[in-house]
């Protein structure tokens, strides 16, 4: 039985608390697969004699708790830049490095900002009405950083946009506007089939060619005290059947070459 560890994760002030036992494996997972996530490990382990333990937040933040010793088994982010950089720095075992998602951008607005379903009209429509948008924060959270790529890439970018109203991860973004605390909000596409939102909100895609691709990619991690099983999860994220739910709750598949 490995002992209780408790991380602080320097400069973020938070603390990572686990009481990890033989029989669970912790999977780090970006907030906005989460609720995928459960679905998987909830199949994963009708198969396999080890309890899956999620937790959930910004993909950078778990990049930071990874770094300062927090006991995962499983890193499950959402990008690749993140997961490479663990590689470079030895923390993941390279061999399982694996992508297992592209996830898929769109904003969420109000009906009343909405313009014909189009995403350029919709958005200066926001800006001219001084609207509030939430984001994600796109220094910690990959959605966040294609939302912002996105505005730049539009020409719609402003530094110190007091309009542009940051969330901690993307799922808080998607709380911001069901609460009508934004009057929209760049959100995962695969949130909105878990979330219950208003009637009147409208959903525009964000072309991919906006942003760079949302490249999720998942890895085990070299102290993984458990790493047969690590390997078993990440290998079973390439089975027909995970690809299946992964797909069904809004995401692109990856070519299984890249995988």
């Amino acid at each position: 039985m490995r002992k209780t560890l408790w991380a602080t994760v320097a400069g973020l002030g938070l603390i990572v608390s686990a009481v990890c036992t033989a029989d669970v494996l912790l999977v780090a997972v970006a907030s906005n697969f989460k609720p995928t996530a459960r679905l998987l490990a909830d199949q994963f382990q009708t198969n396999n004699a080890i309890d899956v333990q999620l937790s959930s937040a910004s993909t950078g933040v778990l990049f930071a708790q990874i770094r300062q010793g927090a006991p995962f088994d499983v890193f499950l982010a959402a990008d690749s830049r993140h997961v490479q950089a663990l590689q470079e720095a030895g923390l993941i075992q390279a061999d399982t490095l694996m992508t297992y998602a592209v996830g898929q951008l769109v904003l969420v607005s109000d009906n009343t900002t909405t313009i014909d379903n189009d995403l350029v009209r919709t958005l200066q429509n926001l800006r001219t009405s001084r609207q509030r948008i939430a984001i994600a924060n796109p220094s910690t959270a990959p959605y966040g950083h294609a939302a912002r790529e996105t505005l730049k890439t539009l020409g719609l970018w402003q530094d110190k946009d007091k309009r542009l109203i940051r969330a901690n991860n993307v799922a808080q973004s998607l709380q911001y506007v069901a609460a009508r605390t934004v009057s929209a909000a760049f959100a995962a596409k695969s949130l909105l089939q878990q979330s219950s939102l208003p009637d009147d909100l409208a959903i525009i895609t964000v072309p991919a060619n906006l942003h760079t691709p949302i490249t999720q990619q998942a890895a085990v991690l070299r102290q993984s005290a458990h790493t047969e099983q690590a390997k078993a999860f990440i290998q079973f994220l390439q089975t027909d059947t995970a690809r299946t739910l992964i797909s069904e709750n809004g995401y692109a598949l990856p070519d299984r070459a890249l995988e």
